[in-house]
Order: structure tokens, then C-alpha cells, then sequence
């Protein structure tokens, strides 16, 4: 129902982005990513590929630096 525009009637499938709404969903897409690499840094380690490790984690620092990792610690509402 977010994406529901009441002044014409209409879901906006395109998404609406100007709205508050839009920010929690860019940091929802960035924490899931986030999580799948860590989870790829876990498995290397446990599939005893630790030589592999130093890049997976080089890589998680990459996309900490670019996006703030602050912007994966929302703020409850």
C-alpha cells in the first residue's frame, strides 16, 4: 500500500521516489548486499579458503567506505 497514490487512484509500480519513503528502501537494498557479502566472507572461511578471506573482507570495506556504513544503522521510528 506505500507505493498507493491516493490523488489519482493508482499504485505507482515505478516506485515513488521523492517520497520520505524511498531513503528506507535504498538502505534496505544496501543492508541486504552488505549481509550477502559477509555471509560470502563466512563461507570462504569455513570452506577453508582463508587465502581467499583478506579479499572478501577488502571488498566489504570497499562498499563500507562508499555508501557510510552509518547509513546501515537506521535508527528505530
Amino acid at each position: 500500500m506505500e507505493l498507493f497514490d491516493p490523488d489519482n487512484g493508482t499504485f505507482q509500480v515505478d516506485g515513488m521516489g521523492m517520497t520520505g519513503i524511498h531513503i528506507d528502501y535504498v538502505h534496505d537494498a544496501q543492508n541486504s548486499y552488505y549481509r550477502g557479502m559477509m555471509a560470502a566472507a563466512m563461507t570462504v572461511k569455513a570452506f577453508g579458503l582463508a587465502d581467499s578471506v583478506p579479499n572478501v573482507l577488502k571488498d566489504i570495506e570497499e562498499f563500507e567506505a562508499a555508501i557510510g556504513i552509518e547509513n546501515l544503522q537506521k535508527a528505530p521510528d
